[in-house]
């Protein structure tokens, strides 16, 4: 891991936080149970859900550890299997896919540059409100100064 951070992974995450903000819904997937050529089984968690999901991702490769935006909606069977798209699915079911030591890794790039006083403030006012929604993804504490950065001037 790199102390300055990456900033194709910080460009990766703004897209995430997008397309979350678009309407997509996160997974966090924890590990892989098991993979073959149409479709990846998964334990993961949806939203802020604290409950175990046992998932299937239709004719998608998911690695585990990893944050996913799902844009289609989930469904159901009667053994509490939770299935992402279809198994003739034509689109993907996933608007953005990271694994959490890139976002971290993002995360990372994108303080340093939201603290660059050589970035506008509207530069850095939009960096660090990418930092605040991932923090919310991942659970992290937001730097004080990157809250304070985040504020619309005058409050």
């Amino acid at each position: 891991m790199s102390f300055l951070g990456n900033p194709d992974h910080a460009h990766a995450l703004q897209d995430l936080i997008a397309a979350h903000h678009d309407g997509g819904y996160i997974i966090h997937v924890d590990y892989i149970q098991q993979r073959n050529e149409k479709r990846t089984r998964v334990v993961s968690h949806i939203g802020d859900d604290p409950a175990d999901h046992d998932m299937w991702f239709w004719n998608e490769d998911i690695p585990s550890d990893s944050i996913v935006v799902a844009i289609q909606p989930t469904r159901r069977d009667e053994y509490r299997i939770t299935y992402v798209g279809t198994s003739d699915q034509t689109e993907s079911a996933i608007a953005a896919c990271m694994s959490i030591k890139d976002i971290k890794e993002g995360r990372r790039w994108l303080i340093r540059q939201a603290t660059n006083t050589h970035n506008s403030l509207q530069q850095r006012t939009d960096y660090a409100h990418t930092i605040i929604s991932t923090d919310k993804i991942l659970k992290l504490r937001t730097p004080k100064k990157i809250t304070t950065l985040a504020q619309p001037v005058g409050q």
